[in-house]
């Protein structure tokens, strides 16, 4: 956490790498790709509901089932929009995370796991992108190709690679705790005014994508501010701006170089951040969701596995065969959130 965006908070518009009129001169890899993106999207959405997807979670989704044995003890399984947008939602969280694969540079775990080195990439990419000549675009491009980030340069990449997955009656912000200095990305309804079934991606922390109603930080819509709104207005050219730009930088232009010279000093000189500014995994859930889901697990054996049955069909579409073979794996993720400092 920590992080700093202050260059964007009072921006009323996304900062742009390119002029108005780059799309009709869009280079030949980006031809016809919103015609690919719309079709891609469509295929998503049908894997998810039939065929490739039918009868088992998708690769990933044991985290999101947790949730919604969770979400079954309080107000029942989410269905319709509402269920496809977490679903995609927490694609974008594991796409985030599989983006920023070195892993966080202020949480304890990371920075052991990688013995220091996601510190030094997020501090070279930081580095890099205070230069006042770097674009917003090029900040989230350096985060990815640093592969790593804290909650800020999460917060971005999921914004940013998200807007592929957005419905035309959506838009996706990168939002800020004013108290609590975290940031995150939320998926909201159209015109941006907060909702109780917003989507929380928030790729930071520990968990899937969640419901404004169950998360720890966003739930307090008092406290917190939209720093940057994709709406539907941009279209896909955010994300293809960030695309851009990290195709530039992996070509080796003058931001690769100067991140290139800046991580290997951080390395050279065994770089460490400050002790305060360590965090241990911070769970994206809410106390009060924690509290239910635990309960649900002290229950007796049959209605917990009654429960995660029913998760497996309403949340997964899945016929009951494949879903009692689900169950015990859904108890397991449940178990896992329930039990977040464990």
């Amino acid at each position: 956490m920590h992080a700093s965006i202050a260059h964007a908070v009072n921006s009323p518009v996304l900062p742009s790498a390119f002029p108005a009129d780059r799309a009709a001169r869009l280079p030949a890899q980006w031809h016809g790709f919103v015609e690919r993106q719309a079709r891609e999207r469509t295929a998503e959405l049908r894997a998810m509901h039939a065929g490739r997807y039918a009868n088992r979670m998708g690769a990933g989704e044991a985290p999101l089932a947790g949730y919604l044995f969770g979400r079954a003890l309080r107000g029942g399984v989410p269905q319709g929009a509402t269920l496809t947008r977490l679903r995609l939602a927490d694609r974008t969280r594991r796409q985030t995370q599989s983006l920023l694969w070195r892993g966080r540079g202020n949480v304890a775990t990371d920075l052991a796991r990688s013995s220091f080195d996601a510190f030094h990439r997020v501090h070279a990419a930081r580095t890099v992108g205070a230069d006042p000549e770097v674009l917003f675009e090029e900040e989230v491009a350096l985060a990815i190709h640093a592969g790593a980030g804290n909650c800020e340069e999460s917060g971005r990449v999921a914004a940013f690679m998200h807007v592929p997955r957005m419905r035309p009656d959506e838009s996706v912000h990168l939002v800020q705790h004013a108290i609590e200095s975290h940031a995150w990305a939320e998926v909201r309804h159209a015109g941006g005014r907060t909702a109780i079934d917003d989507v929380i991606i928030d790729a930071w922390a520990e968990g899937p994508a969640v419901l404004r109603a169950d998360a720890a930080y966003a739930k307090r819509v008092n406290a917190i501010r939209s720093i940057v709104d994709l709406g539907p207005d941009y279209g896909l050219m955010p994300f293809l701006n960030v695309q851009d730009a990290v195709d530039a930088i992996r070509a080796g232009n003058h931001l690769q170089q100067a991140f290139a010279f800046v991580y290997e000093e951080a390395r050279r000189c065994a770089l460490r951040p400050e002790p305060e500014s360590i965090w241990q995994p911070e769970p994206v859930l809410d106390r009060a969701m924690h509290e239910a889901i635990a309960d649900g697990l002290a229950g007796t054996g049959l209605h917990k596995q009654l429960l995660a049955i029913h998760v497996a069909r309403a949340g997964f579409d899945m016929s009951i065969r494949p879903a009692i073979a689900a169950a015990p794996g859904i108890l397991s993720a449940a178990q896992a959130l329930a039990q977040p400092d464990a």
